[in-house]
């Protein structure tokens, strides 16, 4: 009994350093699939950055905001090949915090609107009169997210996994491989210029 309120005075002592609010930047990599014997070098990268803002107590639960530009690569079967659809999208990311000293435990979902997309040479004749274009894809995707995130000072590092809900294929027209919903593996590091 001892050594568990010991543990959890010392769990309370360093969150009370951990601050209630904080606004900054963030940025980092993104992946579709994890496959880590070849992943980096098969399947392309995207990038996502914008602002986010944390309000959690040092203990308890607590949420954050994020508003960003996210590039999600997608694959495509087009023909005998597969192409990568690369996805920009405007992404607002809500979550719950649950903090645990200096590592945050967040589950919570996302909402997006596609802002533009590059076809990867799909924006042509495929078959007998199907042209594939921007019109065939959804204009919004939503979707559910989890991971963790360590708060360093004013750093903030952390890994996520995101899963869309609704199938980026609008029109029916695209194959898509291993799926038609948008996920990603995501990789980060943020920065708090409001703590």
């Amino acid at each position: 009994a001892l050594l568990i309120a010991l543990l959890a005075l010392t769990a309370l002592v360093s969150a009370q350093s951990l601050p209630l609010v904080r606004f900054g930047i963030k940025g980092g990599i993104q992946q579709r699939e994890l496959d880590f014997g070849s992943a980096f070098s098969t399947q392309p990268i995207g990038v996502h950055g914008g602002l986010y803002l944390r309000i959690a107590p040092p203990v308890g639960m607590g949420g954050q905001r994020e508003v960003l530009y996210t590039e999600k690569n997608t694959p495509v079967e087009n023909g005998d090949e597969v192409s990568n659809v690369k996805l920009n999208y405007l992404e607002v990311p809500l979550f719950v915090v649950f903090p645990l000293g200096p590592l945050d435990l967040q589950i919570g979902g996302y909402g997006s609107k596609l802002l533009s997309t590059d076809l990867g040479g799909l924006a042509q004749e495929v078959g007998e009169g199907v042209e594939l274009g921007m019109d065939d894809l959804r204009e919004s995707d939503y979707g559910l997210l989890g991971g963790a995130a360590l708060n360093l000072g004013r750093w903030q590092a952390g890994v996520r996994y995101t899963y869309g809900l609704c199938s980026v294929d609008e029109s029916g027209d695209f194959t898509m491989v291993n799926g038609e919903n948008n996920r990603a593996a995501q990789f980060y590091l943020g920065y708090a210029l409001i703590k």
